[in-house]
């Protein structure tokens, strides 16, 4: 009986597989079909962006069918994960096969419940799109055909970007004379505030006053800090502290308030430094952290604090004698010179001399509206530079109008015109924009990781879905964000010290923009934030698709990431500079097994409690993007070699890490960072071959020479050590290719530098170890333009031949790099030089620089040289100096 059980569930199970066999090329052309409604719903989508701030049914809409196409995306996605994971596994040369019938019959069951969940969702997307298609055509809503601006008609690099005129600012400064108040002997006066609205340029004067001269000569140490507006009063203590001394960032988190307190106090007392509060919100920070501050009896102190805040009531009330400044608003010539600042000659080539009247007359309309706020005339003349005809100028003045009686009147008028501005966006600008929004208040963003955030997202999508000849869709990615910094919609927060034209490292989002990002993102479902120092929790719907956690100053409890939610595609962490606070190792497992539709994971700096990630991370199929740079990691499990489709993968952790010898089968790999020390498990070399389409590749060492010189797409490599042969011929044999270069030993002799002399294509080079000859006696590539020197021990001024080499500038002299008394820079050298570093160079006690010399230097930084006395008077007015 039971043997006939036996054969009968054999047979059923049989004539099973053939007819879900039959069944899965059913709905594999479904899936197809899917697809073409997919194509469908994105062309409208592109099609309907213009007339979405006009109608408020078609933004209804676009939204709906938003949600529809990320739903189609999440079926057909979630149908080929199951169907991938029920198919043989392959990695790192290991292929594990279904072994006997009972698997494979085990194997249909579980591929027959993902048919059946994949049809059922299909036919329910194609009845909303069905009852959606019928509403739009029974309104007869006329669809305006957006902007597709043409991508070969606009600037392709970051580094023609020219900083916005600072109007009417430089005239405020020398009127409230913040810097004269700031350098007064008078001991009566140590707080000072500035006030203003939102988007005046608070933060743009504070800055100007920081980077003063008078400001650098008076101060001898010196503290910009950003107050969140859920700051806890010891985060912002270590955040002065850390920022004024040397110790090290983790011996200051172990500090406990009482001793933060302590420290900070004798550290104002015995220097004269100069603390930047920015952003104030409420009087309850200042009353939290006064107690580390000399107070008004202590007569000996000589440090002073300047505050930034837009409540008139927080700076009347801050403290008793504190001397307070207004920024005021800009008037109508200010705001109309800083909007011609932002169009250029458009408007001649627009209106003609005999429409010049007409174009003031609409002009002041608009900078009515602005209220004289430099950040809405910024973006209004972003947005005006776009139009190419007075028509198109009279259609911004009239939904300028309608911004008075429209539903936002409970908005300032200039905060509308921000508002105004994004919806005037390009499509394929909109979703760049609103992931900015992830990050935290006041964080510096670098570029390029941005770009390849956006690369791997799919975000960074042109309006035909095209780029330009030769252009990588890392190009395109740049290309959107310097449309948005010329439109003002994003700021620039640092420039590359290692160019000459200072393209941009780094860039931010104004509070103003910040806030709008939240607003659209809440009303799009685009994006949640998870702040955990927040009293408020968030609880997370089943349709979050990007979330940002802000792991904050949660003390020692490990944090649980969140659970359960199969649509998330993107996962951004942000530890908190300040303290370490550790991510549970099991809840990233559960992550890895419940959201296999990841496609980014960014754990930069996040500590995890076992220091290894789990071999489930080879789950996440669809991963674009992974990051673990400065995580206490030492090692990755070998399951990395099972993301296929990992685009971007950055493996510099803090520490030195086993990597497992599998990178060679991520061929979709388009950048790759190594760590500055790692092993390879079981190997001594690293495999990198079949990586046909890798762009970026950093701190290569160990390497086979052919695996890297196949790289046919390559473009930007670095090289540590150069210990081997084959390291000078992997630079040779790519001519194509811009090298960066690390030697380090601990005796570094002439051949090893001199043989880099004929690397055209060298351009930045670390020497990190003793110099066994003078520096006369070395020879650096032609056309290097950063030059780092480390623990070198020169005991020869290197100025007199550094400042002669004709593309520099860069260079850092660090750790006893030169441990001479003396340092001289003539008049004609360091003519390139725009960025230079002392640091740790304990000896030097005097710095001689000629009138002339380095004229092009923006910005030096001087830290532990606590013999130099004095930095030179003779340094160009422009730079801006920190000095530690």
């Amino acid at each position: 009986m039971a043997e006939s059980s036996v054969q009968s569930a054999v047979q059923r199970l049989g004539s099973l597989l053939v007819e879900e066999e039959e069944n899965l090329e059913a709905i594999k052309e479904k899936v197809e079909h899917l697809r073409d409604e997919l194509d469908w719903m994105h062309c409208f989508l592109r099609e309907a962006d213009a007339s979405r701030y006009v109608d408020p049914r078609v933004s209804r809409w676009v939204i709906q069918i938003q949600e529809i196409a990320h739903e189609a995306e999440e079926v057909v996605e979630i149908f080929l994960f199951k169907l991938i994971s029920h198919q043989k596994l392959q990695y790192a040369g290991k292929t594990f096969v279904i072994k006997n019938r009972l698997e494979r019959y085990l194997w249909v069951l579980g591929e027959a419940k993902a048919i059946h969940d994949a049809n059922n969702g299909i036919e329910a997307l194609r009845a909303k799109i069905a009852t959606l298609t019928s509403r739009i055509q029974a309104y007869g809503i006329k669809i305006t055909r957006s902007d597709s601006e043409s991508l070969t008609s606009r600037v392709h690099s970051l580094d023609v970007i020219k900083e916005d005129k600072h109007v009417g600012l430089n005239d405020q400064a020398k009127n409230i004379n913040i810097v004269g108040d700031l350098v007064s002997e008078a001991r009566e006066n140590r707080v000072f505030g500035i006030w203003g609205k939102n988007g005046v340029g608070k933060t743009t004067l504070a800055k100007e006053v920081y980077f003063n001269h008078a400001i650098r000569k008076h101060f001898n140490r010196f503290s910009w800090v950003y107050v969140p507006q859920n700051c806890k009063v010891s985060g912002l203590l270590r955040g002065i502290l850390t920022s004024l001394v040397t110790n090290s960032s983790d011996e200051i988190a172990l500090m406990t308030d009482q001793v933060l307190i302590k420290e900070l106090y004798q550290v104002l007392l015995e220097n004269k430094c100069l603390v930047i509060l920015d952003n104030v919100w409420t009087c309850d920070i200042w009353d939290g952290i006064k107690p580390a501050f000399p107070g008004d009896d202590d007569k000996d102190s000589k440090s002073k604090i300047l505050f930034i805040t837009e409540n008139r009531q927080v700076a009347e009330q801050i403290h008793g004698r504190s001397i307070i400044h207004e920024i005021r608003c800009l008037s109508y010539d200010e705001s109309w010179e800083l909007l011609q600042s932002k169009l250029g000659r458009i408007p001649a080539q627009i209106f003609g001399i005999d429409g010049i009247s007409k174009m003031m007359e609409m002009a002041k309309k608009m900078l009515k509206v602005c209220q004289g706020i430099p950040l809405a005339i910024i973006a209004l003349g972003g947005l005006l530079v776009t139009k190419k005809t007075p028509e198109e100028w009279e259609v911004v003045v009239g939904l300028m109008n309608s911004l008075q009686n429209g539903k936002h009147y409970q908005q300032q008028s200039y905060e509308q015109v921000v508002e105004l501005c994004y919806y005037a966006l390009p499509y394929y600008l909109k979703n760049c924009f609103l992931h900015l929004g992830s990050f935290p208040e006041d964080t510096e963003i670098p570029t390029k990781k941005l770009c390849n955030m956006w690369v791997a997202e799919g975000i960074a999508v042109s309006a035909n879905g095209e780029v330009c000849r030769g252009e990588s869709l890392e190009d395109f990615a740049e290309d959107c964000l310097t449309e948005l910094v010329q439109r003002g919609m994003v700021k620039i927060s640092k420039r590359k010290s290692s160019n000459s034209n200072g393209s941009v490292k780094s860039c931010k989002l104004h509070g103003l923009m910040r806030d709008l990002c939240f607003k659209v993102s809440k009303e799009e479902n685009y994006l949640s934030i998870m702040d955990l120092d927040s009293k408020e929790a968030l609880v997370l719907s089943g349709k979050t698709r990007r979330l940002a956690i802000y792991l904050g100053q949660q003390g020692k409890d490990q944090i649980l990431l969140p659970q359960k939610n199969q649509v998330l595609r993107s996962l951004l962490l942000f530890p908190c500079q300040k303290e370490r606070t550790e991510v549970n190792h099991g809840s990233i497992r559960g992550l890895c097994r419940e959201s296999q539709l990841l496609r980014v994971l960014d754990l930069d700096g996040v500590v995890v409690s076992s220091k290894t990630l789990p071999k489930e991370i080879g789950d996440l199929i669809y991963l674009r993007y992974l990051s673990m740079r400065d995580m206490l990691l030492t090692k990755v499990p070998p399951t990395i070699g099972c993301l296929k489709w990992l685009e971007t993968l950055d493996l510099r952790a803090k520490v030195r890490l086993e990597i497992p010898n599998v990178l060679w089968c991520l061929e979709r790999l388009r950048n790759l960072y190594l760590p500055c020390y790692f092993t390879i498990k079981d190997s001594e070399k690293l495999r990198l071959d079949n990586l046909n389409n890798l762009l970026t590749l950093k701190n290569v060492n160990s390497f086979i020479l052919e695996d890297v010189l196949a790289m046919k797409t390559l473009r930007k490599a670095s090289v540590r050590y150069m210990l081997e042969n084959e390291h000078i011929e992997f630079i040779q044999k790519s001519p194509k290719v811009v090298f960066s270069l690390t030697i380090f030993r601990a005796i570094i002799g002439k051949e090893q530098v001199n043989a880099s002399t004929s690397f055209d294509n060298l351009i930045k080079l670390e020497l990190k170890g003793e110099l066994s000859v003078p520096i006369n006696d070395l020879k650096f590539p032609p056309k290097l333009n950063k030059l780092v020197l480390d623990f070198c021990g020169m005991m020869q001024d290197p100025m007199p031949v550094l400042e002669k080499l004709p593309n520099l500038t860069s260079l850092c002299l660090d750790h006893q790099a030169y441990v001479g008394e003396k340092m001289n820079c003539s008049a004609s050298g360091f003519y390139q030089l725009a960025y230079l570093r002392l640091y740790g160079l304990k000896s030097l006690h005097h710095w001689n620089v000629e009138q002339g010399a380095m004229s092009n230097l923006k910005c030096l930084q001087v830290t532990s040289c606590e013999r130099l006395s004095k930095i030179p008077q003779e340094l160009p007015h422009q730079v801006q100096i920190t000095h530690v």
